[in-house]
């Protein structure tokens, strides 16, 4: 069994860290900081601050344990030691994500006062240990310290683990399906619809609240009008901001379930015929929604209802999930204060020249590493900026140079990259056998650049690649002398 842990005692952390903490993550709600000032890098009370929850400083452990957890599995998938820094920057953004995302919800159980039992943990313990056949406690114990764990952590991640699932659970016990709600999903109905949207003309300067505040009342004034006998096609020209209906009179014709988001859905299939709703809020805005005709199917003969009903459930669940946690995304205020992940965060905006300026800072702060002026050329490669892109990967390579024991394999991908966007097929090849060179143990990267070499149809590399690739499998799956013995 000593063995058996030592061997694989990376594998099985990783097992325990995924599960317990990973798995938190089932529906995400991320999304912009709500409230947070965009215009400009935040600044942290202290600097070590990664990221706060309504002013508080996030649990830096659990974001580390995410993190690692991510990256272990990369390297579990044949990375090596070597990780795209892309993907580096994604997994810790990322990770970074559920931090927030279970820091919100976390909180919010402690609202509801959402207890997790001792023995509910014991449970989770035993289950690991049946799982993993531990024999004991003191090996369970063993196997967490060689990793830098301890059992308290261990008990600390199952508690939210539970803790969150409690919360879910809570939500999906609220959920039922009538019988209305299998007709639907024979039915279709024509509508029409006034929509005032949160990023209307003229609001562009404003806080995602008063955008929001806005948007609630001049749609309550439009209802108004509606309900004194307006008209609902000129006021739809007039007010609409869904510029391809509002010409039409807020014409959206004939539609069925699942082709609306479902905010808008629930409230179109429920109205009776010529109903008009009350204002009501999806991720575009505000809807006023009028039903003007109404087409029901009789439900056919060979199907199963009951199975129809758990569909529905099931999905039911999941919208209720994301609407929980759009609400938690809109009461808490989240700010990231970690300046690699604020030029991430402007990125995944679309605010590019935010995290051009920001990766710049970035590049002042840090003159010795390459990395910033990786990301500054991916930027300017999604502007298609090909020029500016190639003078950003030019000074990562002169750092390299200047660095003979820093060696990134990875700048001749997106070096090859950027010659196949711009038809330089040749140059391409060429950056890829020298990353080739540099990544001979790493069969997730040279899956790559085989794949890449394809693209490029240069077929003979890919074949090579493809050789190097199965001897490393080969090389993978061949058991050890020890394994030998013991299988003996």
């Amino acid at each position: 069994m000593l063995n058996f842990m030592r061997k694989h005692a990376d594998k099985i952390i990783w097992l325990l860290v995924l599960a317990f903490v990973l798995s938190i993550g089932v529906v995400s709600c991320t999304g912009r900081r709500r409230g947070a000032d965009t215009s400009a890098p935040q600044q942290a009370r202290n600097a070590n601050t990664l990221a706060t929850i309504n002013g508080q400083d996030i649990d830096a452990r659990f974001f580390l344990r995410a993190y690692n957890s991510s990256i272990a599995s990369f390297r579990s998938a044949g990375q090596s030691d070597m990780i795209d820094p892309k993907i580096d920057a994604y997994v810790g953004y990322a990770a970074l994500m559920q931090t927030l995302d279970a820091g919100k919800r976390l909180d919010y159980a402690k609202q509801l006062k959402i207890k997790v039992s001792r023995t509910e943990i014991n449970q989770q313990i035993e289950a690991l240990r049946n799982a993993y056949q531990l024999k004991s406690d003191d090996e369970l114990n063993k196997l967490l310290e060689a990793n830098g764990l301890k059992l308290k952590d261990l008990k600390r991640d199952i508690r939210q683990q539970l803790t969150l699932a409690k919360i879910d659970d809570s939500i999906k016990r609220s959920v039922v399906v009538s019988d209305k709600d299998v007709q639907n999903q024979y039915k279709r109905v024509r509508a029409r619809h006034i929509l005032i949207s949160f990023n209307r003309s003229g609001w562009t300067d404003k806080t995602d609240p008063e955008r929001e505040k806005l948007a609630r009342d001049l749609a309550a004034e439009v209802y108004d009008q509606l309900m004194s006998s307006g008209n609902f096609a000129e006021l739809a020209r007039e007010y609409s901001d869904d510029t391809g209906s509002a010409v039409r009179g807020g014409e959206l014709g004939w539609f069925g379930v699942n082709m609306m988001v479902s905010e808008f859905e629930d409230v179109a299939f429920n109205l009776e015929k010529d109903q008009i709703s009350k204002p009501f809020k999806t991720q575009f805005g505000y809807h006023i929604v009028q039903t003007e005709e109404i087409e029901q199917q009789e439900i056919p003969l060979d199907v199963d209802e009951k199975e129809l009903q758990q569909q529905l459930l099931n999905q039911k669940q999941q919208v209720a999930l994301q609407r929980f946690y759009n609400k938690l995304q809109t009461e808490y205020k989240t700010e990231i204060f970690y300046p690699p992940f604020q030029a991430y965060d402007f990125r995944m905006q679309g605010e590019l020249d935010k995290a051009l300026n920001l990766y710049r800072q970035i590049s002042a702060q840090n003159p010795q590493s390459p990395l910033p002026y990786l990301f500054t050329a991916e930027i300017y490669e999604l502007q298609q900026k090909y020029a500016e892109a190639q003078a950003e990967y030019d000074r990562a390579f002169l750092i390299q140079k200047l660095n003979p024991g820093l060696k990134i394999p990875y700048i001749h991908f997106y070096q090859a990259g950027l010659y196949a966007k711009q038809n330089k097929n040749t140059q391409a090849i060429k950056e890829l056998q020298l990353a080739e060179a540099l990544v001979s143990d790493n069969a997730h990267a040279l899956e790559r650049i085989k794949d890449q070499y394809t693209e490029l149809k240069s077929p003979a590399n890919a074949d090579k690649v493809d050789l190097k690739i199965k001897a490393l499998q080969r090389a993978r799956t061949a058991p050890t002398a020890d394994e030998a013995v013991e299988f003996d």
